[in-house]
């Protein structure tokens, strides 16, 4: 009876509020806190898509390559990962019967729902510092994986070759994907690195390459813990502002793609997915298609128009992740930028990681940076540190977007970088302006 009148009760809070994300979940599942699970038997054995970064681009990409392979499936599209998102976007289906979950999910949920849903499969993107007011360091967030790492009998783990943080999980079933180190030539150095131990017996890790972060080809002089053999890599790579080229080799094939996305860390939502979908037994033509034709989620990595100007939009909430869009956006001459930064609790409450990440890229920025959001003024402080010059702080947010795009020319290129809960008043206000 809790179930029947939680169901229906998050059924009426989106007929009410029918683009809300979270909001009909969490109703429903204050009502009936077992309705995600009755929901669940209808379903097929799921695909979990989790990890650090990532998690909504490598879930889309998936996404569109199972639906080029004419799949039924269900895919929380928003983004929200938490049980609300979760039980939100089960309850927008018509019809639950025998659909295919494609979900991304929070790393502390994940233990949570693989409890009553063993999955077919998990895909970690990778392990990086993020919100440690929530989190802590980054081995509480690694032991919550592993104790989510629940499969059906024949369930496989997806892995990131190339971060030695992911290769610590324990799996019965692992496929590693990756980057050769020939494949790609990078001409900025790195930086921030997120791992200076070995997580097998703490001693110096050491490289022989590494290119973001802590990913590269890593081993250790004191055991055996070095990077595994990839079964699905990467041996050419490409990198363009707007896009990337690729040779993704399998075992007894390799497909030449265009990731529609820029970026080095785009590449590795693509070949998580490609690797998830051959593990899936798609064909090669629909991971090539699913892939080349992917559609980005608003904020991640996405063009988008607003009074009459193209403005880029990346999503950012921890030092690596903001690092690779910085070193992005630094190989724009033309480049821009608005930077957003709350700290409400989807965003994380602490903000001390823009300390660490490398704002220093826009030190040679030609135009005024815009910051805004309740800690713009943390930011603009990062900015003077950093030496940036020009600095505009707005206290408003919906002002500061407004001068930083009608005081632009069409010679300059626009890029706005928010977190979370600033992306989505962005969404909000672009949707007014469409309006």
């Amino acid at each position: 009876m809790k179930n029947k009148l939680g169901f229906y009760a998050g059924k009426l809070a989106l007929t009410a509020s029918p683009k809300s994300t979270s909001a009909p979940g969490l109703l429903a599942s204050k009502i009936a806190p077992e309705l995600l699970k009755e929901l669940f038997n209808n379903l097929q054995s799921p695909v979990f898509i989790t990890g650090t970064n990532g998690k909504s681009s490598s879930a889309g990409f998936l996404a569109n390559i199972l639906e080029k392979n004419k799949q039924n499936i269900i895919h929380n599209k928003s983004g929200a990962n938490l049980v609300s998102g979760l039980l939100t976007a089960l309850l927008k289906e018509n019809n639950l019967k025998n659909k295919k979950p494609i979900l991304e999910i929070d790393e502390a949920v994940l233990r949570k729902i693989t409890s009553f849903a063993p999955a077919e499969l998990i895909l970690v993107t990778n392990f990086f510092r993020d919100q440690l007011d929530r989190f802590g360091e980054m081995q509480k967030t690694i032991s919550l994986v592993q104790e989510g790492l629940k499969f059906t009998e024949s369930g496989v783990l997806i892995n990131n070759a190339d971060d030695p943080n992911t290769c610590h999980l324990k799996a019965k079933n692992t496929i590693y994907y990756g980057i050769l180190p020939q494949a790609q030539f990078l001409n900025s150095p790195i930086f921030a690195p997120e791992l200076a131990n070995c997580p097998n017996c703490n001693s110096d890790l050491n490289y022989s390459a590494q290119w973001l972060g802590q990913l590269g080809d890593f081993y250790c002089r004191h055991c055996n813990y070095q990077k595994p053999q990839p079964q699905v890599f990467v041996s050419s790579l490409s990198l363009s502002p707007n896009h990337s080229e690729a040779i993704i080799n399998f075992e007894h094939n390799s497909l030449k793609i265009q990731i529609p996305l820029p970026g080095l860390f785009n590449v590795y939502n693509a070949i998580g997915a490609a690797t998830s979908a051959y593990s899936l037994k798609v064909p090669f033509e629909a991971i090539k298609a699913g892939i080349e034709s992917y559609k980005p989620l608003f904020g991640r990595s996405q063009e988008t128009i607003y009074k009459g100007k193209k403005l880029k939009i990346f999503l950012i909430k921890n030092p690596i992740g903001a690092s690779e869009i910085l070193r992005l956006i630094h190989s724009d001459e033309k480049a821009k930028v608005l930077i957003a930064i709350n700290d409400n609790y989807a965003d994380g409450r602490d903000v001390s990681w823009l300390w660490d990440a490398h704002f220093e890229y826009l030190t040679n920025n030609k135009f005024s940076v815009y910051v805004t959001g309740t800690r713009g003024s943390d930011m603009a402080i990062r900015l003077k540190y950093a030496g940036v010059q020009k600095i505009s702080y707005y206290k408003n947010l919906q002002k500061a977007i407004n001068n930083f795009v009608e005081c632009s020319n069409n010679y300059e290129n626009l890029y706005i970088i928010p977190t979370y809960t600033a992306l989505l008043q962005i969404t909000q206000l672009m949707k007014l302006e469409k309006n």
